[in-house]
């Protein structure tokens, strides 16, 4: 499944995959947590950043919330949540 998007190509994106709660069976020894931690330590300045999020209502707000926390003037900044 990791393959796909493995191999997109572009010089603006990079895909970092994380797991929220990665189980000792599944055997993942890559990154895991809450997905907008894992944006903020690698991001941690969003100036000029437009961050959109899609997934669950409750972890879309989550993120958002600590995205405009993570900035000073939050009217400069964009949120725009896509929810499925």
């Amino acid at each position: 499944m990791l393959d796909v998007p493995q191999g997109w190509k572009a010089d603006n994106l990079r895909f970092v995959p994380v797991l929220s709660d990665p189980t000792p069976e599944c055997q993942w020894a890559e990154r895991s947590g809450f997905v907008h931690r894992a944006v903020m330590r690698d991001f941690p300045d969003l100036s000029g950043v437009q961050v959109y999020a899609c997934g669950a209502p409750v972890m879309v707000d989550a993120a958002a919330a600590r995205f405009r926390r993570a900035v000073a003037a939050c009217r400069r900044r964009s949120f725009l949540p896509i929810l499925s």
